[in-house]
């Protein structure tokens, strides 16, 4: 496969194997009859058992695919509740790809500390680029929210979560739910709703999501947006379930829509035409986090200005470079190596 022709000079360097790996993403998208199907995947919300006769019965363990029903074709009706897009699902499976290409481990070097959970950063970071580049793409931001909350419910996404500067964590978790918030009121505004068969599987997913966080504690109120509604994201799910009441949406592993909370029924959602169709202010936001961040991020190891991009890639790094920081001294990248990433093809262990 070639190296992706559109490559951005601020965003992906000229030998990339994350380039290539969105790259290998976006033939998905060739196929535009089969790239937006519905594909199930394992419950990501499992009730507690109650007793140990329950635990015999637990659902088998997810593999992705091999004997778990991951990526199976779900077809209407949609008797199965957890199903997401195609290309979502796919979206989420590249992501594991920039995780790897991100972890000093993985090439048995030391780099800094937190390399790889700002290396995730990055990736987020990248997704939210996406979102706005897609702008007029409904579906394509559908897929890019899909992706976003499978990858932040996954084990592989601690990292980050674990990095020492918790405002970077702090910071984009909010903007990933003005992100959300934001895909969800143009479905609402553009009379889509009906059209999402994911709709209300990824809702919960956001309100699991939520519920993780908070143990975390990096759900913290920022600062209003001029002409938008005040956002909070540690009410996110609060919000959810108030779309889920207000459109009657099934949230497979919470409350129906029927039986929402009182409170649900007391939040006040925004006219989606608020702010010029930006009701959460994810725009402003998403503008005020790119400037206060123009100088980049990981220290002296990127040499990349701004957010999202490959900085953090090892792939993209000089092989004197590599070389310094490998515990044993020498590029763990060889000559075949660099010439398949070269080539296109999407390097890792």
């Amino acid at each position: 496969m070639p190296p992706h022709p559109n490559k951005v000079a601020t965003r992906w360097a000229a030998v990339s194997a994350s380039a290539n790996a969105e790259a290998d993403y976006r033939t998905v998208l060739d196929d535009a009859a089969t790239a937006y199907d519905s594909v199930c995947i394992c419950p990501p919300i499992v009730a507690e058992a109650e007793d140990d006769n329950e635990l015999d019965v637990m659902e088998p363990r997810c593999d992705g695919g091999d004997t778990c029903v991951c990526q199976k074709l779900a077809s209407e009706p949609f008797d199965y509740p957890w199903i997401v897009s195609r290309a979502g699902y796919r979206k989420f499976l590249t992501q594991h790809l920039h995780s790897y290409l991100r972890d000093p481990d993985v090439f048995d070097m030391y780099t800094f500390n937190d390399h790889h959970g700002y290396g995730q950063l990055e990736m987020m970071q990248n997704l939210v680029l996406d979102f706005v580049q897609m702008k007029a793409l409904w579906r394509e931001q559908w897929t890019i929210a899909e992706a976003t909350v499978l990858w932040l419910l996954d084990e592989e996404s601690a990292p980050m979560l674990r990095i020492g500067t918790a405002d970077d964590v702090i910071d984009i978790v909010n903007l990933i739910g003005r992100m959300f918030m934001t895909v969800l009121a143009r479905l609402e505004r553009e009379d889509l709703l009906h059209k999402v068969p994911s709709l209300g599987a990824v809702m919960s997913m956001y309100i699991k999501l939520i519920t993780r966080l908070r143990e975390l504690d990096v759900l913290q109120k920022e600062g209003k947006i001029s002409g938008a509604f005040d956002y909070d994201v540690s009410r996110l799910a609060s919000y959810i379930l108030a779309y889920a009441q207000k459109y009657a949406i099934t949230l497979p592993g919470h409350e129906t829509a029927g039986s929402c909370p009182k409170k649900c029924k007391r939040i006040k959602l925004p006219v989606p035409t608020t702010n010029i169709n930006d009701p959460w202010g994810f725009s402003k936001a998403f503008t005020k986090y790119r400037a206060a961040r123009s100088g980049g991020m990981a220290f002296h190891y990127c040499g990349f200005f701004g957010i999202g991009g490959d900085a953090l890639d090892i792939t993209t790094w000089a092989s004197k470079k590599r070389s310094s920081k490998s515990f044993e001294r020498k590029d763990p990248l060889d000559k075949d190596d660099m010439e398949a990433i070269k080539q296109g093809k999407v390097f890792f262990y």
